[in-house]
């Protein structure tokens, strides 16, 4: 079974967020099918990409002013609990 683990999220002194992931590969006599395998490479892919998108969206606050991008003014309600 494909699986991601050893995560890690680090803000560097520039103000970056460095997230690192492992996705660990099974051993050969556990790989199962391609297609398997190929399902397992897309979901520990699209988990980490979950994991960015908690993080990505602070990047854009703009402390309540709108965004405007083009004719679009785009506005919203803040992180809802």
């Amino acid at each position: 079974m494909i699986s991601l683990s050893g995560r890690s999220v680090i803000r560097t002194r520039s103000g970056r967020i460095r997230l690192t992931f492992t996705i660990e590969l099974p051993a050969q006599d556990e790989i199962g099918g391609a297609r398997q395998a190929e399902m397992g490479v897309q979901a520990a892919l699209h988990e980490a990409g979950r994991e960015v998108m908690e993080h990505l969206p602070a990047l854009y606050d703009t402390g309540g002013e709108p965004l405007e991008q083009g004719r679009a003014r785009l506005t919203g309600k803040g992180r809802q609990e």
